[in-house]
Protein backbone atom coordinates (compact mmCIF):
# COMPACT_ATOMS: atom_id res chain seq x y z
CA UNK A 1 0.00 0.00 0.00
CA UNK A 2 1.49 3.41 -0.97
CA UNK A 3 2.20 5.96 1.76
CA UNK A 4 -0.19 8.92 2.05
CA UNK A 5 1.59 12.25 1.55
CA UNK A 6 1.27 14.65 4.51
CA UNK A 7 -1.36 17.39 4.34
CA UNK A 8 0.18 20.85 4.14
CA UNK A 9 -1.08 24.42 4.18
CA UNK A 10 -2.83 25.50 0.93
CA UNK A 11 -3.59 21.88 -0.06
CA UNK A 12 -7.02 21.25 -1.56
CA UNK A 13 -8.90 18.70 0.59
CA UNK A 14 -12.23 16.83 0.34
CA UNK A 15 -14.28 16.47 3.57
CA UNK A 16 -15.27 12.84 4.30
CA UNK A 17 -17.07 13.09 7.68
CA UNK A 18 -19.38 15.43 9.57
CA UNK A 19 -22.10 17.84 8.55
CA UNK A 20 -19.89 19.37 5.84
CA UNK A 21 -19.07 16.06 4.10
CA UNK A 22 -18.72 16.33 0.37
CA UNK A 23 -17.34 19.87 0.45
CA UNK A 24 -13.87 20.78 -0.73
CA UNK A 25 -11.68 23.55 0.60
CA UNK A 26 -8.18 24.89 1.05
CA UNK A 27 -6.21 24.07 4.22
CA UNK A 28 -5.56 27.22 6.27
CA UNK A 29 -3.88 25.80 9.41
CA UNK A 30 -2.36 22.41 10.26
CA UNK A 31 -2.20 21.36 13.95
CA UNK A 32 -0.08 18.17 14.03
CA UNK A 33 -0.22 17.63 17.81
CA UNK A 34 -4.03 17.42 17.78
CA UNK A 35 -4.12 15.83 14.31
CA UNK A 36 -6.43 18.58 13.08
CA UNK A 37 -6.59 20.97 10.17
CA UNK A 38 -8.62 24.12 9.56
CA UNK A 39 -10.30 24.22 6.15
CA UNK A 40 -11.55 27.37 4.45
CA UNK A 41 -15.36 27.60 4.28
CA UNK A 42 -16.06 24.54 6.48
CA UNK A 43 -17.92 24.66 9.82
CA UNK A 44 -18.78 28.32 9.43
CA UNK A 45 -20.82 29.70 12.34
CA UNK A 46 -23.43 32.42 11.95
CA UNK A 47 -23.46 34.83 14.86
CA UNK A 48 -26.53 36.68 16.10
CA UNK A 49 -26.50 40.43 15.62
CA UNK A 50 -28.50 42.96 17.56
CA UNK A 51 -31.35 44.50 15.58
CA UNK A 52 -31.30 48.24 15.03
CA UNK A 53 -33.96 49.95 17.14
CA UNK A 54 -36.84 50.98 14.86
CA UNK A 55 -40.15 52.70 15.32
CA UNK A 56 -43.19 52.26 13.04
CA UNK A 57 -44.98 55.51 12.26
CA UNK A 58 -48.72 56.01 11.56
CA UNK A 59 -48.19 55.75 7.79
CA UNK A 60 -46.48 52.29 8.24
CA UNK A 61 -42.98 53.64 7.64
CA UNK A 62 -40.12 52.31 9.73
CA UNK A 63 -37.67 54.85 11.10
CA UNK A 64 -34.50 54.35 13.10
CA UNK A 65 -34.40 55.68 16.66
CA UNK A 66 -31.48 57.33 18.48
CA UNK A 67 -30.41 55.20 21.47
CA UNK A 68 -29.44 58.20 23.63
CA UNK A 69 -32.34 60.61 23.20
CA UNK A 70 -35.07 58.49 21.55
CA UNK A 71 -35.65 60.90 18.64
CA UNK A 72 -36.15 59.55 15.10
CA UNK A 73 -33.33 59.58 12.56
CA UNK A 74 -33.88 60.30 8.84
Amino acid sequence: MPAIPPIKKNDEVFILRGKDRGKTGRVLIVIPKEQKIVVEGVQMIKRHTRPNPQRILADNRRVRVCKKCGSTLE
